[in-house]
């Protein structure tokens, strides 16, 4: 499982570094909705590597490390990197309508602040 594991951590990766690149990108540009929202998915696939170190290891020493046991690894990478995408998907969808006046409030802020202001 060893170049099947490459891949699915190159493309959650990626995935990582595009999202935290545009993320930066809106936020530089003070559009703080959109900022909040590829913040939020980079922290879902950051989240994802942390809880699979979690599940992984005790399925590596309840399983041991042979070919199998390294897919059942595999499939853990998979499904805690599609389930926590999918949750922060959910959640920025649900909280998006709620963050509009967060959002409006945020930039009156900044626009009155003696750092925005200048």
């Amino acid at each position: 499982a060893g170049w099947l594991e490459s891949v699915v951590i190159g493309v959650f990766g990626t995935l990582f570094l595009v999202a935290l690149v545009i993320g930066f990108v809106h936020g530089h540009a003070r559009r703080i909705t959109h900022h909040r929202e590829w913040m939020m998915r980079a922290f879902a696939v950051g989240l994802a590597i942390a809880t699979t170190r979690l599940v992984a290891i005790p399925a590596i020493i309840l399983i041991g490390e042979d070919a199998d046991g390294m897919l059942v690894v595999l499939l853990l990478f998979t499904v805690a990197f599609v389930l926590h995408g999918l949750l922060a998907e959910l959640w920025i969808r649900h909280t998006r309508r709620h963050s509009k006046l967060a959002t409006r409030l945020a930039k009156s802020a900044w626009r009155t602040s003696p750092v925005g202001s200048g």
